[in-house]
């Protein structure tokens, strides 16, 4: 599931909280405590405990100047580090002109085409990017990787898989190369085999030449999110070593420019329901940088969350700016029309972003929540089939139907999707809490807190899954009145 969808489940969440008014959502950033920014080249595992209490990722954000982040393979010079550096200051039209000026007097130049690639993907010139990466070699893994990625956005998965895993067994110490490969496979349904290729971190952390490198650290920092999760190790042991010993370390101690460390903690603390942080990250990485279109989709999730249309609208519209040809930023558009309940409109973002992906697994899973909605059950089997032929076990799909069937009061209709939804994925605590959501909607909130008691236990360090834990404590205290067609609960205080 992208960020990007599991951004309404925010909405959502805070919009109930809220409703219900017991002040829990002054709970939802827990005390910040100082930040440990001592590297430990460890996965964090039961039999290695964290204190929970200081399982803060508050982290104070330090701005500084652009700088050289490192890369995969040696700049070629001091005409490579200028045109870098354009690029890590948002300045791509002028990245794009230097890197050329390199590729005229040397054009199998790796790094420089690595580096226009990346400056034409930020602008949303995605084929000529291609072009750029045209016939990579079989010994550059920076080069596959990229094509790779640039692949992967068109939604031509099986040959972005096969880019990856060259890059992956040229260096398998390589962490983005870790990264970027079992991400794949885990999109397509491959679990088991992502997997594997993320327990090669344990061997990337052990050999320690990760600590001055700010790209290995944030990716090994992301891949260690996805590979706790699916271990099932605890969230809370977890996430401070992830947040303050990767991401922080990067742009604290390694590069102070390099902010993709900073985008890397942002979504990582928006995920976890840490708004406050996760909102400073995305801003100490516009200082850095003030065009990152991705950065202000986190904004824009933001803004949705709080029920903020119109600047949620605004964000996406700043990042289409410079990217008009990205997909996710037209995805956050689709749900804020549907939150908004602007369902011609959405249908028009949705058609949008699988111009751009056809395989766009939240496109597709809002595309057929669209169609359930306007009782459409034809058209919104089409849509499935093309979920269920990228990823059979795809939770992402009936989670979409159930979140906004139940949006439009329609709850019996989305009971069964949320069950659908957490026998494919019985470990996903999203699943759960969206359960848990409607059956606090309905008034059953004897199977609402066991539903979240089951999500607290995949992940016990989500804000919003802990308010809610509190929040039912509470209403056990509230006093109930009867009357011939309502049941109201009042806090006695």
């Amino acid at each position: 599931m992208s960020h990007y969808l599991k951004a309404i489940q925010i909405g959502v969440a805070w919009a109930l909280l809220a409703m219900w008014g017991t002040g829990a959502l002054a709970q939802t950033e827990v005390p910040a405590e100082p930040a440990d920014t001592t590297v430990d080249a460890t996965v964090v595992t039961e039999e290695t405990p964290v204190d929970p209490a200081v399982a803060d990722i508050e982290g104070e954000s330090t701005e500084a100047d652009a700088a050289e982040a490192t890369e995969a393979e040696a700049p070629a010079g001091p005409s490579f580090e200028k045109a870098h550096n354009r690029y890590m200051a948002g300045q791509y039209k002028s990245a794009i002109k230097l890197f050329d000026e390199i590729l005229t007097a040397t054009p199998d130049e790796g790094p420089a085409r690595v580096g226009k690639a990346r400056a034409q993907q930020a602008m949303g010139r995605t084929e000529a990017a291609l072009e750029t990466l045209a016939a990579p070699p079989a010994d550059n893994a920076a080069w596959l990787l990229m094509r790779a990625e640039l692949l992967s956005s068109q939604g031509d998965y099986a040959d972005a898989i096969a880019l990856a895993n060259q890059a992956y067994e040229l260096n398998t110490l390589w962490a983005p190369a870790v990264r970027d490969y079992g991400q794949l496979l885990k999109k397509v349904g491959r679990d088991d085999d992502a997997l594997t290729v993320f327990e090669q971190v344990t061997d990337i952390v052990a050999d320690g030449d990760y600590r001055e490198d700010a790209a290995q650290l944030v990716a090994i920092g992301e891949i260690l999110q996805v590979y706790s999760e699916m271990k099932g190790l605890r969230a809370s042991e977890q996430a401070n070593n992830i947040f303050n010993n990767y991401f922080q370390v990067a742009y604290q101690d390694v590069d102070r420019g390099y902010w993709p460390a900073h985008m890397a903690a942002g979504w990582f603390a928006l995920e976890k329901h840490r708004i406050k942080t996760a909102s400073d990250e995305f801003g100490a990485a516009l200082m850095l940088n003030p065009n990152i279109p991705e950065a202000h989709l986190g904004l824009g999730v933001i803004a949705l969350s709080q029920w903020n249309f119109e600047g949620c609208l605004a964000e996406v519209k700043t990042a289409l700016a410079t990217n008009p040809n990205l997909a996710d930023a037209h995805v956050l558009r689709t749900m804020c029309l549907l939150q908004w309940r602007r369902y011609d409109q959405a249908t028009d973002a949705v058609a949008k972003v699988l111009e751009l992906n056809p395989n766009h697994i939240e496109a597709l899973s809002l595309a057929a929540a669209l169609a359930v909605r306007g009782g459409d059950v034809e058209l919104a089997k089409t849509y499935s089939d093309r979920v269920a032929a990228i990823d059979s076990r795809c939770e992402t799909l009936p989670l979409a139907i159930a979140e906004w069937l139940s949006a439009g009061r329609q709850f019996d209709e989305a009971h069964g999707y949320y069950q659908e939804a957490v026998l494919m994925a019985p470990a996903s605590a999203s699943a759960w809490t969206g359960l848990g959501e409607l059956y606090m909607q309905v008034g059953r909130e004897a199977d609402a807190k066991e539903a979240f008691e089951k999500a607290h236990e995949i992940d016990d360090f989500r804000a919003d899954i802990v308010n809610y834990l509190g929040l039912l404590d509470d209403m056990e205290l509230y006093d109930v009145y009867e009357t011939e067609h309502f049941i109201v609960k009042v806090d006695g205080d």
